[in-house]
Formats: C-alpha cells, structure tokens, sequence
C-alpha cells in the first residue's frame, strides 16, 4: 500500500501511529503517543492511501483514481494500556465519530474507510482522545485527490489481409518446387469509410542480387475494398512515388483476411511510413518482413518476427500457407 506518514513533533514517549494506507511511502509527522516516562520511540506515524495508484506530491498529499481511502492506526510500546477514541473528518461533508480502539496491540489496525464521489481534492482531519490510560493522540490533517480515470482505449474492430504471388519474387527453385514467392498487405484503416491502406515491399531497386543492399522499392497507396482488389489484380499504381514499383495483371494469386476485434491504424501506418526507403535485406527487411510488421502493428493475429526462428519460412509461400497465418481465413482467388 502506498503510505503518507506523519511526524512527532518534540514527543519523548512510546507512539502509536495513525495510517492512512496507500501504495507509496513518504514520511511525515506523528499522529499518536503512549506516555511512558522512558525515551523516545520514533517511528512513521501516519499516512494516506488508496488501493489504486497514488502520488505524493508534496508530502501528505496523495492522488489516486481510487475512490476508496483506508485509515488505520499503528500502535506499538505501552499503547495495549490505553483506550483511544478518532474522529475523522473526510472534507466532503462527511464525518466519522467516536471510534473507540480499546487496548491496541502493536501493529497496524483497520480505524475506517472512505469512498469518495467527486474528482476533487480533499482535506483529511484525524483527531483523538485518550479517555484510558497514559497516553497522547496528536491531530493530523492530509490531502486527497481523486483523479478522474482516464478514458479506455478505443476499441475500434477491424480487418487485415495477405496477398500471395506464388511465382514472385526471386525465382529459386529446388527439386522442381519454387521456393519464394511475394507477399503485399491490406488493411481496413477506417470502418466508417471503408478506407483501406494497402501496400507491399517489391524488392530493391537493382534487382541483381548482388545489390540487395540496395534501397527497397516500398509503395503504399489508400482506396476502398475495390480498389485494393484492382491494384493487386490488375497492376500496381504506376504513377507518383509509386512509379515502377509495380507487376503485371495475375501476378497476385490469391488473398487471406481475418477480422480483428482491436485496431490500431494509425500505429500501422506510421511502420509503412517509416519504412519507406529502407535498405532490402533479406529476412530483417523484405516483402514478409513489412507484412508482418505493419499487420501486427494494426493488430492481425500475426507472429511477428517468429519466423525468423526458422529459415524455411523465411519463404514468403512457406509463409503464407503456414501456422503463423492460422487464424487467417481460407485462401480466395485475387
């Protein structure tokens, strides 16, 4: 629990301690004391709490977005030999009376707690009496503010999708099986429009692989459902920055979605944006590495960078037909 204590002043006696519980500790003043005629015990003698998150800025001060304010009290040396009685005055109109602690053992104990309505500061007054025995209740105050809780996330669902061209890529083929292949993404980036940000990493600029290190031709383009088809089945935009970077009719083959129920468009699209003019390498930045980062980004169900642990999918086609695409639907024809 986080702590706001509270400082004797000039007390050379044995002390009981007032707490209100929280979950930092910052030490203050004395609340309580048992007189015994011996020397001083000091100890941390107060403090303010909430379950949830709290910040003492300054001392005696504690913010929380939790309502709910416990104060105890800590008794040690001959406090088991008095009876105390609290008031407490919570600041918002509110009070608790005559709490009677008869003979307390050492330790913390539970006095009384408050839940509070209002996001608002508030000043906390503990007083005391000791109607039994040798001992002395000193009176505190404290500040509690309950902050407003921020707002949730927006949950906003979604949809991410994969296109494959089998025969893309760079042709390697081992016993009769073309091992490579193309990958390009898709994602719906806003619901209501049915916007959709669409994209691929087309390899680098010299297609010698002698020149990988070479920048990568990226692209990235925005439309509706039906012209993310169009681009991917008919051509690749051929104009603006995206001049060169595309492929010819039924180069894509197919595409694979899957809903998502959190997306982060946005997020998405800031890794497309800075991933315009990376170095191609291959497999820290090549056409499955870009779809792999911005649909995991957006929120796909998609194994980011898990593959890497395993070069046989580092093959865009060993990829795409893969487990790390499960929750992707079936394959339909581009």
């Amino acid at each position: 629990m986080k702590k706001i204590f509270v400082r004797s002043r000039g007390l050379v006696v044995i002390v009981a301690l007032v707490m209100i519980a929280a979950m930092s500790t910052v030490t203050t003043a004395h609340a309580a004391s048992s007189q015994t005629g011996g020397a001083a015990s000091r100890s941390p003698a107060a403090s303010a709490s909430s379950t949830g998150q709290c910040n003492f800025v300054p001392v005696l001060t504690c913010q929380s977005t939790d309502p709910i304010v416990a104060l105890n009290i800590y008794y040690y040396g001959g406090s088991a030999d008095c009876t105390f009685v609290w008031d407490v005055d919570w600041g918002d109109g509110h009070t608790t009376s005559n709490l009677e602690v008869v003979g307390p053992a050492n330790g913390y104990r539970l006095l009384a707690q408050h839940t509070y309505l209002a996001t608002e500061s508030y000043t906390i007054a503990v007083t005391g009496l000791v109607t039994i025995g040798n001992c002395v209740a000193n009176a505190f105050t404290a500040t509690f503010t309950l902050q407003a809780s921020p707002p949730p996330p927006s949950h906003m669902s979604g949809k991410a999708c994969v296109f494959n061209a089998p025969k893309g890529g760079f042709t390697v083929t081992v016993g009769g099986e073309h091992i490579s292949g193309h990958v390009g993404w898709a994602y719906l980036a806003d619901p209501a429009s049915g916007i959709w940000e669409y994209g691929a990493n087309e390899g680098p600029i010299n297609l010698n692989p002698k020149h990988f290190n070479d920048t990568s031709r990226t692209w990235h383009a925005q439309g509706t459902w039906a012209d993310v088809l169009t681009a991917f089945k008919e051509a690749l935009p051929r104009s603006g920055r995206n001049k060169g970077y595309y492929h010819p009719a039924k180069y894509y083959a197919s595409y694979r979605c899957v809903s998502t129920t959190v997306s982060h468009p946005a997020a998405a699209l800031s890794i497309v944006k800075t991933q315009a003019g990376e170095v191609y390498s291959i497999p820290d930045y090549d056409c499955l590495a870009q779809v792999v980062e911005v649909l995991a980004t957006y929120g796909a169900p998609i194994s980011e960078h898990a593959y890497l642990l395993n070069p046989y999918y580092w093959v865009p086609n060993h990829y795409y037909e893969s487990g790390y695409m499960s929750k992707f639907g079936s394959k339909k024809p581009v």
